[in-house]
């Protein structure tokens, strides 16, 4: 079972949103390209102009595999924390947490937290 958090805004009943909790393998292997599909933009552009900059200066300064070792280091902390900026981004935009489901799915995460707010 998988653990979501359930976001409803704060003036907006109907406007729910659902967030898987804890490492993502899709953050891990697409970096901030994730984050621009998740709209963590501002985050993700940053983190792409740092990657463009490194690559650039591993290129003229540091032989070897520096940049791979950075890209993967990259990598690393989006699939840990790529979802806690997701939701940090939902926060900002004046989300509440109400409840934390666990469920196979995040449709079915939905579904419980609907059927138990009746």
């Amino acid at each position: 079972m998988k653990c979501f958090c359930i976001f409803e805004k704060t003036n907006i009943t109907d406007d729910v949103r659902v967030s898987q909790i804890g490492f993502s393998w899709y953050a891990f292997l697409f970096g901030p390209l994730w984050g621009l599909t998740n709209r963590v933009l501002d985050f993700s552009i940053v983190w792409i102009i740092f990657i463009l900059l490194t690559q650039i200066i591993a290129q003229e300064t540091i032989p070897g595999n520096f940049f791979t070792i950075v890209l993967f280091c990259s990598n690393l902390f989006w699939g840990f924390f790529g979802r806690d900026l997701k939701i940090q981004k939902m926060l900002d935009e004046q989300y509440k947490p109400k409840k934390l489901v666990n469920a196979k799915s995040t449709n079915l995460a939905l579904a419980i937290y609907l059927s138990e707010k009746k």
